[in-house]
């Protein structure tokens, strides 16, 4: 039947027939999966889903599960699943899918080609089965073990019949059941049994009245057709149309050839068999008896080859005509005649062999044509009535399956459609027969035509469109997953009720047609028996048709409840007829994941007694298991009432639990107030920056208490100067910078600690006014206000004024070489012809050389020799002395080869020592520093008060931009604290929001780290009004007055400034507060630029979060070996299973999916990578800690690890004596690597997984090279793996799951990545100095192009790029041209995806350019040469 069967044991065991109605057959059944990865049997089961357009989806459909539901319901300790299948290609497409979906699982695979019947010792077996929890084989495989006493079904905790119907009689599966459980089960009771697990489209065999029954005895069990789900029987199942077609009965034959082959056959003697020669040369007693034993019944080797060559020629002439008998005897003899080793006839001798060819060499063969099957007298009426239906039934998209009896005739009616002209353009055929894996079925006979070397891709190439006729024997019954079919014919009629029922299930297409062919004497009643079945078939038919109607009639009822449920506060309202919409919506927005469906599973369950439904509704695992599933709480007569019952109830459960809002909408929609990242413009206009001197011109206006601070300028060689500056404030510290006279000399500035100063008597302020006054006016005399002295800031000698007059005003240059002509520290010399411009004095002279051009500015005349002049240097014209100046090296004040010769009677020289007009020059650039520390300091003690960072030099380093040029800026910092605030926010939400899925987690975490919303805290703080954007240049300074700054402090005046660097100073001071103070200051700085949340420390968090997690549960069988390979026990198990449980996994539901500690272990993994990378020793970079990270938290990386990162493990294998034939155990050492222990339930996770290593595999030891010893980050190879996002996914739950475990332990963390390879690596990069090259190629690609436009144009293969005549197709590939400025550069193909096609051609690109960059280099050497 195409419905399920279920079964419960009449002794209180539950037992389960399930059906094969599924799209996709070849699924691991959920009962084992649930097992194996820790499901528990007490819960109701919940299964993992696809998306409705992915293949391999693991959930099945709800009225697939209903007998489910009943089955395994007690826990199950496991010990060893047998997974049983009555053939060996269905066993091997079992052992393939389990293998798939728990590969971290053990599975053997029991078989002939095994030699399993020779295993003949106890040792043996237990060696081969050590450590194995899921066996696959067939029945007698099980059946001889048990009897042997080799295994004992006390050590299993499952049997799996897949096929359940062949338990009867004498069949292998039900002598298990028959000579071992039943007797087991009689003799020590249900406990000592294994559970059974029946899966069967048709229970019943035949047509037999007790078939039904039989198969209950034999299982124990009471099967039950579902009458619930009736919505998705409705929708799901689709009964084909029956058809009959009647073909006249076969002629005789008139072939040539068969009538040449049966007529040599009739003639043949016996006596001349080489068999019968070699007896009878023999001449012994032994060969006496056996010659008369052979003659009377022509029983020989020769003799055997040649009747089944007659039989089935005969055979195939009957089915399809002359032409296909006269194709196969001349097919059988060619291949006979080859000498190739397609052709093994077991036990022939040479002899045997010439004496065939010499005997069928007399046969009359006529080479026939494809072009003669024109002639409809050339094929049966069958076949031409087959060939009708065939044209007749042809579709776009036609999917077909015919079964045949024999599976020669299945070889000749593949080849002969294959070239009839009617059918060769629009079927492409292909063959699948039943074979063996046994040792003794090796040989084949000259008979046999079927080649079954391709036959294991025949299935693959029907799901995937290649193929669209199969040819099969009775294999493709049942088991083999094959794809729903349009067509299904019966070549030859079934044999029995089963293979009528299993046969019409492959016809689940809709509008699918099943076809019999049946003989016209078939059809006359020769045979009653046939007649009965073919009744009993028809009523098996109509009474499904009958199910379903009334299935519709029933959900077709109207039934009605007023229920409501209504939220006060805002009026929103739900009931019964909207909550099932409503639910659908909440569900499309939970978080979209590859492979996972996000529809909610309803179960409905049937009262056996009233006929009343009742219905559950489960959701997808990244909701919360607290409300994650509801019943309804009526009974009701439809499906359709009964889910909008659950539905309703859980909408309210979500409403309670703050899932949705007050709106009864999903938190998402919130997107407008509650979860929307601000908008923000790239610029905003701000308040003018603050300036610290405005208080202090305040301060001068009272009787303020002086502080002195002394400026000590220390030179290249080591000279010092001193200066003493007076403030009425107390001056902050100033971190010691550097001042850059030119490339030859700078200075080293300290200005230390302010001590507090006498206050001074009348007029000696005005003195230091004075001084101050003389200091400025030696350089900035075009600058200053004529007798204006009000200064903020005040200079003075550290040695004391003295008489001002000393200091101020200038004498003759004549009178100061009269008065002392050997002084070198005169002041600036000033020309008077030259608007008194000022110089550096070099030395007097005499003696001038003509040629040097000395002129009287006044006479334009040569200058007679021997006259007093100065040689004298120009004073620099740069203002600014904090940065270096590249371009000028003449700023040298005592050496310079650019002077001037001046007349001395032509100038006048300062007072002021050289020294003091030198420290004038720094006066601007001094005064800038000091308020930079005064505007830092101000922030220190408001803002930023309750944070109280003492090193003042980071809040300095934090409110600086890069365009300020101040010794450090932010960059760095912002790098930090971006990291700190996200791994501080991830934490505080998934602890805050314990029901939250990763959806909202992240959406909130989105807008609570978003730039607009920082950069609104920078405004509302008034942090924007400390943080410095401009460069210092010094050529518009002015000196400062107190008059000028308290008119200023009324002005309201503002800058635009970027919202980015608004944000980016937020996110800096966040990393000084972690530098200054760790969490604890960086908590506290939260709490001022984000109040709306109540921070707490990481550490806090972490054991909420790790309270909160209370299920007590073990590790499934199959996590041995885990924790050994992570390198940390964990304390709660739950959290590592959730941390390797895929959103598909939904079997547990109390287990969440990994998503919430991947959402955590990122944020973990991202600090730790960045604090390391912060406090290296040597100091890197904003761009190389950038490189760093991004090299070690790429998925593409993570993906490499998970893949690399494995436990050995030791599993037993059998090897043969060759020489003994004795078999003996051989230890083998296999990896199971991370990725293999990660719990899913979807068939596409399982193909990702296989196809990922795949890619890995050729690429490992050049990947691994790279990163253990290359000088680039392999960026292009590592793209080229191609990894699903899980396998990052699992790494980062890991961590996440790790963290919350050890109550927020990071060393245990990076106990983890230190063993997994991400620290190791962190080390080379930082041990390099730099000289490892990260950058990403795309990016240096378009570094190395500067202004030319680079253009990736991607496309796919053509069908001659793709493959080649010689290889199979091949689902074709990227291919990529790289265009800079046009040009084209490279073109790369072969590309997985777009992205990885870019990546490789963008290395290449680089490559090129850089070659051209060294020819051209070398050509102007070559040149310069």
């Amino acid at each position: 039947m195409d419905v399920e069967q279920q079964c419960s044991s009449s002794e209180g065991e539950e037992y389960t027939l399930a059906p094969e109605v599924m799209d996709e057959e070849n699924v691991l059944p959920s009962e084992m999966t649930a097992l194996l990865t820790g499901g528990d049997g007490n819960e109701d089961k919940g299964f993992s889903a696809a998306p409705p357009e992915t293949n391999g989806v693991m959930r099945p459909r709800s009225y697939q599960l209903e007998m489910l539901d009943e089955a395994m319901k007690r826990n199950v300790v496991v010990t060893r699943i047998w997974f049983l299948a009555p053939t060996v290609s269905l066993c091997q497409q079992q052992y393939a899918v389990i293998c798939s979906q728990l590969p971290a699982v053990q599975v053997r695979f029991l078989s002939g080609a095994d030699n399993v019947d020779r295993w003949s010792t106890q040792n043996l077996w237990d060696a081969v089965l050590e450590n194995v929890q899921v066996v696959v084989s067939t029945h007698q495989i099980l059946y001889d073990a048990l009897a042997h006493a080799f295994v004992t079904l006390k050590g299993l905790a499952l049997l799996v019949f897949d096929e359940a119907h062949h338990c009867v009689e004498s069949h292998p599966a039900n002598m298990i059941m028959r000579d071992f459980y039943h007797p087991l089960l009689r003799d020590e009771g249900k406990e000592h049994v294994p559970h059974i697990l029946g899966i069967s489209a048709s229970p019943i065999v035949n047509s037999k009245p007790r078939g039904l029954q039989i198969i209950e005895e034999n299982l124990n069990a009471l099967c039950r057709t579902p009458r619930i789900h009736r919505e998705e029987l409705l929708q799901h199942v689709y009964s084909p149309s029956l058809e009959l077609l009647i073909h006249p009965d076969p002629g005789s034959s008139d072939g040539q050839a068969l009538d040449s082959l049966l007529s040599v056959y009739r003639e043949l003697d016996i006596l001349q068999d080489p068999y019968v020669i070699s007896l009878r040369a023999e001449n012994t007693a032994t060969s006496r008896a056996q010659l008369a034993k052979i003659l009377p019944k022509r029983k020989t080797y020769c003799q055997d080859q040649l009747k089944a060559l007659c039989t089935k020629a005969k055979h195939i002439y009957q089915e399809f005509g002359i032409w296909a008998a006269d194709y196969y005897i001349a097919n059988s003899i060619d291949r006979l005649k080859s000498n190739s080793n397609t052709l093994v006839i077991f036990g022939c001798h040479d002899s045997e062999r010439h004496y065939l060819l010499k005997v069928l060499s007399r046969v009359k063969v006529e080479r026939v044509e494809p072009s003669t099957l024109g002639d409809t007298r050339d094929i049966s009426p069958k076949l031409e009535l087959f060939i009708d239906l065939l044209v007749r039934e042809s579709v776009p998209h036609f999917a077909g399956l015919v079964f045949i009896e024999q599976r020669v005739a299945a070889a000749v009616l593949s080849h002969l459609l294959s070239v009839h002209p009617r059918t060769k353009y629009l079927f492409e055929c292909a063959t699948f027969v039943g074979t063996s894996a046994s040792m003794y079925r090796k040989a084949t006979g000259i008979a046999d035509i079927i080649e079954l070397r391709g036959q294991e891709n025949t299935l693959d190439d029907f799901r995937n469109g290649k193929k669209n006729l199969i040819i099969s024997t009775s294999v493709l019954e049942e088991g083999i997953d094959i794809s729903a079919c349009h067509l299904v014919v019966c070549f030859s009629r079934p044999p029995n009720l089963k293979s009528f029922v299993q046969r019409r299930g492959r016809a689940r297409a809709r509008q699918s047609k099943f076809v019999l062919m049946l003989a016209q004497r078939d059809k006359i009643g020769m045979v009653a028996k046939w007649e009965e079945l073919e009744e009993e078939m028809k009523k098996m038919y109509l009474d499904d048709k009958r199910k379903l109607e009334e299935t519709g009639r029933i959900e077709a009822m109207v039934e009605r409840d007023d229920r409501r449920y209504l939220v006060e506060s805002t009026g929103a309202l739900i009931t019964l007829d909207t909550a099932l919409a409503h639910l659908y919506h909440f569900c499309a927005l939970l978080p979209r994941a590859q492979y996972v469906d996000l529809r909610p599973a309803f179960s409905v369950t049937e009262d056996p007694d009233t006929n009343f439904i009742t219905a559950e509704v489960t959701l997808p695992s990244c909701v919360d298991s607290s409300v994650r599933r509801r019943a309804g709480i009526c009974e009701w007569q439809t499906e359709r009432m009964a889910k909008k019952d659950a539905a309703f109830e859980l909408y309210i459960a979500l409403h309670k639990a703050g899932l949705v809002n007050d709106n009864l909408l999903p938190l998402t929609k919130e997107a407008a107030n509650k979860f929307a990242v601000e908008t923000r413009p790239s610029m905003v206009s701000v308040p003018r920056r603050l300036n610290p001197w405005i208080p202090l011109a305040n301060e001068w206006l009272g009787s303020p208490q002086l502080y002195s601070s002394v400026v000590e300028l220390t030179g290249t060689d080591n000279s010092k100067l001193w200066m003493e500056l007076l403030l009425p404030s107390h001056l902050p510290s100033v971190p010691e910078f550097s001042l850059y006279w030119n490339r030859n000399i700078t200075f080293r500035a300290l200005v230390k600690p302010p001590v507090r100063v006498d206050l001074p008597r009348a007029g000696e302020c005005d003195v230091l006014r004075k001084m101050t006054q003389v200091l400025l006016q030696s350089i900035f005399r075009g600058r200053m206000k004529p007798n204006e002295m009000d200064f903020p800031a005040l200079f003075s000698p550290c040695e004391g004024i003295g008489d001002l007059n000393l200091w101020a005003g200038s004498q003759e240059a004549t009178d100061a070489y009269a008065n002392d002509p050997l002084n070198e520290s005169y002041g600036f010399v000033r020309d008077k012809t030259g608007n008194l411009k000022p110089y550096s004095f070099k030395e007097w002279t005499m003696d001038i050389p003509r040629q040097v051009g000395i002129r009287d500015r006044n006479l334009e005349q040569e200058v007679p020799p021997k006259e007093l002049s100065i040689r004298a240097a120009p004073l620099p014209k740069r203002r600014d002395f904090l940065h270096p100046d590249s371009m000028d090296s003449s700023n040298d004040l005592s050496q310079n080869s650019k002077f001037e010769v001046l007349l001395a009677a032509n100038c006048i020289v300062d007072n002021l020592p050289l020294a003091y007009s030198s420290f004038a020059f720094f006066i601007p650039a001094i005064l800038h520093r000091i308020e930079v520390s005064l505007a830092a300091d101000e922030l220190r003690k408001t803002i930023l008060a309750p944070v109280n960072i003492q090193d003042l030099k980071l809040i300095i380093t934090a409110i600086s931009a890069s365009s300020a040029r101040e010794d450090t800026n932010y960059q760095r910092l912002e790098f930090l604290g971006d990291s700190i605030l996200k791994m501080c926010t991830s934490v505080q939400l998934i602890a805050e929001y314990p029901n939250w899925h990763e959806g909202y987690l992240s959406a909130k975490k989105d807008q609570t780290v978003a730039n607009s919303r920082l950069a609104r805290a920078a405004c509302e703080t008034g942090l924007h009004r400390f943080i410095r954007t401009e460069s210092f240049t010094g050529l518009k300074w002015r000196p400062l007055y107190i008059s000028d700054l308290l008119k200023e402090s009324g002005k309201d005046a503002c800058r635009k400034m970027s919202t980015k660097t608004l944000a980016d100073v937020v996110e800096a001071l966040i990393g000084a507060a972690f530098v200054d103070g760790g969490f604890e200051k960086v908590l506290k700085c939260l709490n001022i630029f984000l109040p709306e949340i109540v921070w707490h420390s990481p550490q806090f968090n972490s054991g909420a979060l790790n309270e909160a997690s209370t299920l007590r549960v073990p590790l499934p069988t199959y996590f041995e070996g885990l924790e050994q390979l992570i390198g940390y026990e964990f304390t709660k198990k739950i959290l590592l299973i959730e941390a390797m449980t895929h959103p598909s996994f939904e079997t547990h539901p109390h287990t969440a999916s990994y998503q919430r500690l991947e959402f955590l272990g990122d944020s973990v993994l991202d600090f730790v990578m960045v604090t390391k990378i912060f406090a290296h020793s040597d100091e890197l970079s904003h761009i190389q800690m950038h490189l760093s990270r991004s090299a070690l938290v790429n998925a593409d990386f993570l993906a490499l690890l998970c893949m690399e990162s494995a436990i050995e493990v030791e599993i037993n294998g059998i090897i043969e004596d060759a020489s003994t034939g004795t078999f003996y155990t051989a230890r083998k050492k296999e990896l199971k690597q991370i990725w293999k222990f990660m719990r899913h339930h979807h068939q596409g996770v399982a193909q990702a997984q296989r196809e990922s290593v795949q890619r890995y595999t050729p690429l490992r030891d050049d990947i691994w090279d790279a990163l253990t010893s290359g000088m680039s980050y392999p960026w292009a190879k590592l793209r080229r793996l191609e990894t699903n996002k899980f396998f990052s996914d699992v790494i980062e739950s890991i961590i996440g799951a790790i963290y919350v475990d050890s109550h927020g332990d990071f060393s245990a963390c990076e106990a983890f990545m230190e063993r997994i390879g991400i620290l190791p690596y962190l080390h080379r990069i930082l041990d390099s100095s730099g000289k490892i090259h990260l950058l990403h190629p795309k990016a240096q690609l378009g570094h190395l192009a500067q202004s030319d436009e680079v253009q990736y144009i991607v496309g796919l293969e053509t069908d001659e790029d793709s493959t080649s005549s010689d290889s199979p197709p091949r689902k074709k590939r990227h291919i990529c041209r790289v265009l800079i400025g046009g040009e084209e550069v490279v073109e790369v193909g072969g590309g997985f995806s777009k992205e990885e096609v870019q990546t490789k051609a963008a290395d290449e690109a680089v490559g090129v350019l850089l070659s051209r960059r060294r020819a051209t280099k070398m050509r102007g050497r070559t040149s310069m040469a």
